[in-house]
C-alpha cells in the first residue's frame, strides 16, 4: 500500500466512503482499515457514509478510541448515504398501483445491510417504484447524529420501504437540525452570487479551500426572502458528467448536472425535469 507526501498540498478530508460492512457490493474493508490508510496518508479526519444504514459505527468508534490511546489525533465524522425521493406519499401511490397490477406481494423484508449495485442504480430507465437518489448526510453534533438515527429508523418503516429504505423532504424537514447534506453539482464555470460578488464555482472552491469565509445568496423558503448562507464545503465531485443547459427568458444560460435541483414556482425540481414544463419560473419571489 503506497503513501504520498501531503506537504505543501491542500488538506483533504473524505466525506463520502463505503465499507464492506454496511455497503455490500459498493464498499470494501472495515472502518479501521479506512481510518488507518487515511491517517497514514496525512488526513486527520474521515466520514463513513454507508448505504441506508450506520452498521459500521460500533467498529469505527472502537477503532477511533484505539487510535487516541496510541496518540493519533484523528476524527471520525459520522454519517450515512440515505436513499432519497422527493415525496414518499406520491411514490407510495405508484407502489400501490404496481401491487394492484401485479396482484402479487413483493418481499419487503427489512435487511440490516443494503446490497447496492451502483451501476444498476444509475440506469436511466427504471420503474417509478424503484427510483431513488443518493443523499449524503453528515452529523455536525450529537443532535445531528440523533436525527440521522431517526431518519434511518423512519426509512425502514413499511410505508417507506420497498427493497430499499427511503426518506423524503418531509422527513428531512422534521429531522434536519445538526445535519449537513451534500448536494448535487454545478459546473466549474457557473456564476454564483456571493458575499465577494459574482464569482465562478471554480473560484468559490479555491477560496473556500484557502480558508476564506464565503457566503452565497440563497432563498429562505419559510420567510420567502433572499439571505446569505455560509459555504461550509466546496470541491469538484464529478468529472465529465452529463450536463443540462437551461436558457432563461433574459437570455442567460445555466449548465448543471441533471440531478441538481432548482427552486421554481412549482417547488424544488431536478434540472432534467424542467424540459417537461413550459413557462416555468425559476426562483420566483411573491
Amino acid at each position: 500500500m503506497e503513501t504520498y507526501n501531503t506537504k505543501n498540498q491542500l488538506p483533504f478530508v473524505n466525506l463520502h466512503s463505503h465499507t464492506g460492512i454496511g455497503s455490500i457490493f459498493d464498499g470494501l474493508g472495515k472502518p479501521e482499515e479506512h481510518f488507518d490508510f487515511a491517517f497514514s496518508n496525512g488526513a486527520d479526519a474521515m466520514a463513513i457514509t454507508d448505504h441506508g444504514n450506520m452498521n459500521s459505527l460500533p467498529y469505527a468508534v472502537m477503532h477511533i478510541k484505539k487510535m487516541k490511546e496510541e496518540g493519533k489525533n484523528f476524527k471520525y465524522i459520522m454519517g450515512c448515504e440515505a436513499y432519497f425521493i422527493p415525496s414518499i406519499s406520491e411514490w407510495r401511490e405508484e407502489y400501490e398501483k404496481y401491487k394492484a397490477e401485479k396482484k402479487t406481494k413483493d418481499d419487503d423484508s427489512i435487511s440490516g445491510a443494503t446490497i447496492e449495485d451502483e451501476a444498476a442504480t444509475k440506469k436511466e430507465n427504471k420503474s417509478v417504484i424503484n427510483r431513488r437518489r443518493h443523499l449524503v448526510l453528515l452529523a455536525q453534533n450529537q443532535k445531528g447524529l440523533n436525527n440521522i438515527f431517526k431518519l434511518i429508523s423512519e426509512s425502514y418503516k413499511n410505508e417507506n420501504f420497498y427493497r430499499y429504505p427511503r426518506i423524503d423532504y418531509s422527513l428531512l424537514e422534521k429531522y434536519n437540525e445538526g445535519i449537513i447534506a451534500l448536494s448535487a453539482c454545478l459546473t466549474a464555470d457557473a456564476v454564483v452570487d456571493t458575499s465577494k460578488g459574482q464569482i465562478t464555482m471554480k473560484e468559490l472552491v479555491e477560496k473556500v479551500n484557502n480558508s476564506e469565509e464565503i457566503f452565497v445568496l440563497s432563498y429562505d423558503e419559510k420567510n420567502n426572502k433572499l439571505v446569505h448562507q455560509k459555504v461550509v464545503w466546496a470541491d469538484l465531485t464529478r468529472k465529465n458528467a452529463k450536463l443540462v443547459k437551461i436558457k432563461l427568458k433574459d437570455g442567460k444560460e445555466l449548465r448543471l448536472t441533471p440531478d441538481h435541483k432548482v427552486y421554481t414556482d412549482k417547488g424544488w425540481m431536478k434540472a432534467e425535469e424542467l424540459k417537461n414544463h413550459k413557462n416555468i419560473k425559476i426562483f420566483s419571489l411573491k
